[in-house]
């Protein structure tokens, strides 16, 4: 939540601000995540779930929302990198002949990092699903954020149809999986697909198809041959 308020606060900052105000809209930006970072010391070593729904009588009851120290790692080192993005995208943002825009960047960057974030908290595929994409549509943007750069214009529609098709794949899985397995919550999944008369062909084609999604969308082996476009077209620190 904090990280999705400063990113608001830095886009709405920039309509206000000239554009030699860079580095002030960096230090909101950085200072929001750095505020993140610290609520996640805070939170270490103190479990929380939410967004549950009851189990079976004497089970665990199944949860959207999970916090642990293995969920505050990975939030601990999105944050870290988000700030040091931030940092390197400033030079950007200040010097060169095609600059990026200090407003949008901050923003996008920062919405993305939100999506990791719940991401990394994420125990069901629907919210899995939904942190990906806040996680890769500002990403799209930022890719071709270099006005006038044609290279970029032409990684970032690379990038974008890729998405989309992995996206669809992704989600014709999931749906498959739900139908197979009458469940979302990664701990229901695994119970009912732990049971070898529950692995039919539909669940295993479900699973199958979700992982070829999310191996396009992070550019796994053999799912890669997007990104080399991609990478050569988009800002370094993008």
């Amino acid at each position: 939540v904090l990280t999705a308020v400063t990113a608001l606060v830095v886009l709405v900052a920039d309509l206000w601000l000239p554009r030699r105000a860079a580095v002030v809209l960096t230090t909101i930006a950085v200072a929001g995540a750095l505020t993140a970072l610290v609520v996640v010391g805070v939170l270490w070593g103190d479990a929380r779930r939410t967004f549950c729904i009851a189990g079976s009588p004497g089970a665990l009851e199944s949860c959207s929302y999970v916090v642990n120290q293995i969920t505050l790692v990975f939030q601990a080192v999105v944050l870290v990198g988000t700030i040091v993005v931030l940092l390197l995208a400033h030079r950007d943002e200040v010097s060169g002949p095609n600059p990026l825009p200090p407003g949008e960047t901050g923003f996008l960057i920062l919405a993305s990092a939100t999506g990791a974030l719940v991401l990394a908290a994420g125990r069901d595929l629907a919210t899995i699903v939904v942190a990906l994409e806040v996680v890769s549509l500002p990403a799209f943007a930022l890719v071709g954020l270099r006005r006038r750069d044609p290279r970029g214009a032409e990684a970032a529609l690379t990038f974008f149809l890729v998405s989309v098709v992995s996206v669809a794949v992704m989600l014709y899985g999931v749906s498959l999986v739900y139908g197979a397995t009458g469940a979302l919550h990664l701990d229901r999944i695994a119970t009912v697909l732990a049971d070898p008369a529950s692995r039919t062909s539909v669940a295993t084609a479900g699973v199958v198809l979700t992982l070829v999604g999310l191996a396009f969308k992070v550019g796994a082996v053999p799912f890669h041959f997007w990104v080399p476009d991609t990478y050569a077209g988009a800002p370094v620190v993008v």
